[in-house]
């Protein structure tokens, strides 16, 4: 495979499960010099000085907006990360040792054609995940790090988070992906009604002094979807 083929967009099929498949990171044993990782956290993997060096030489004048570019990113990813309460951490190491309940997952991070700047869910449960751009947001982060959890409050929480499951006074409901001047805090309850929407926008604080709770996010609702549409009637 071409080596200089991820600085190309977009990727094709093949192209994106060689840089994103867990598969293509695995090594059978723990290198020596791998950083080890035995918490549940996100790991943010920033480039090597190598891989910088070559990436100028591929990129020419485009580097350093691009370097800026994945800057803003990851910074990006970490805000929203600290939003969900979901700790993170930083590595340019080549190689990881992440540690589970039940098992050890070795990984080399620095292939030809694995991209220099990465991002990689962690939790001693489930495992990795390596999270291509694509994949990235608040809805996948919650279903991953908070799966089959029942949280009382929001106690890990500074805002509403789009696709979250809810409980407000025995009724259940979710954080609609809908915005209003860039803000979230739409919930869709789970009733036969056609549009049962509440707008909680700008009282976060209110949902919670009034008991709101997030549920197991396996959680099933009985009239709507989890996106928050109406089930259609069986026949």
């Amino acid at each position: 495979m071409d080596k200089s083929f991820y600085f190309a967009l977009p990727l094709n099929e093949e192209a994106h499960r060689a840089m994103y498949g867990l598969e293509n990171y695995l090594l059978d044993d723990h290198h020596p010099n791998a950083e080890t990782v035995d918490l549940d956290c996100a790991i943010i993997v920033f480039p090597t000085d190598k891989q910088l060096q070559y990436r100028k030489e591929i990129q020419k004048e485009d580097f350093d907006e691009s370097v800026q570019s994945n800057t803003e990113y990851y910074d990006m990813i970490r805000e929203k990360l600290e939003t969900v309460g979901i700790k993170s951490i930083s590595t340019r190491a080549e190689y990881l040792r992440l540690i589970g309940s039940t098992k050890t997952w070795n990984l080399t991070l620095r292939k030809d054609y694995l991209p220099p700047w990465n991002l990689v869910f962690f939790t001693r449960d489930q495992g990795p995940k390596i999270v291509s751009p694509a994949e990235f947001g608040t809805e996948m982060i919650t279903k991953y790090f908070y799966a089959g959890q029942k949280i009382s409050k929001f106690d890990d929480f500074k805002e509403f988070i789009p696709g979250t499951k809810v409980l407000l006074k025995n009724e259940y409901g979710v954080v609609l992906e809908k915005k209003v001047d860039s803000v979230v805090g739409f919930i869709r309850w789970d009733t036969e009604k056609e549009n049962d929407v509440e707008d909680w926008r700008g009282l976060f604080g209110t949902f919670l002094q009034s008991g709101g709770q997030v549920v197991d996010q396996h959680h099933k609702f009985k009239f709507i979807d989890d996106k928050g549409h109406l089930k259609k009637a069986s026949c």
